[in-house]
């Protein structure tokens, strides 16, 4: 496995979990609309999630990174932070992750919306990645939000593929309780 594919699938990894966050959901009492589901998911990705490059550690092995252990927290855009734990294996075929995200009074705002939603709880990605550039990843977790008058408990259930060499792929599961498909 080549040091630009490892360094260029972890942040994919790290999104990932971005990404899932807003996925599943027992629901608020009264459920957010498909605007303001979409909202929310737009300031969890604005949260910007550690990046790992794997080249110092692939140099001093002469090869793929047996291990990595990622332990950050960021601060997210409007306050709170997002605390980023997990560990990565590779070998020359391929990498395997689990990565966690938790929100402590995570604040973010989509780009061009008004309001801010305030992020607790944590979603975990376990993901596998292919030195052919395939990769596999399941999301879950469960994350409270709350922005002005608007609350919402969202339980993850997200499923990502992407095809050899990046082509194609799907994302599917549930976000807020609503049914999610889409390319990646």
């Amino acid at each position: 496995m080549s040091s630009t594919f490892a360094r260029s699938r972890l942040p994919v990894l790290s999104m990932l979990a971005v990404v899932a966050a807003c996925s599943g959901s027992t629901g608020p009492q009264p459920a957010l609309s498909d605007a303001e589901a979409r909202e929310l998911f737009a300031a969890m990705s604005s949260v910007s999630t550690p990046t790992v490059s794997l080249e110092p550690a692939l140099q001093a092995a002469g090869g793929p990174a047996p291990s990595v252990i990622l332990d950050q927290t960021v601060p997210c855009p409007a306050g709170g932070t997002a605390h980023v734990t997990g560990t990565s294996n590779s070998t020359a075929s391929g990498t395997t992750a689990q990565v966690t995200e938790a929100f402590a009074d995570c604040a973010a705002s989509a780009p061009g919306a008004s309001r801010t939603w305030t992020m607790n709880g944590a979603v975990t990605v376990n993901a596998t990645t292919q030195s052919t550039g395939a990769l596999a990843a399941s999301i879950t977790g469960s994350i409270r939000a709350a922005t002005a008058g608007r609350s919402a408990t969202c339980d993850v259930g997200i499923t990502i593929t992407v095809g050899a060499g990046g082509a194609g792929g799907s994302v599917t599961g549930t976000v807020c309780g609503r049914a999610i498909t889409g390319a990646p």
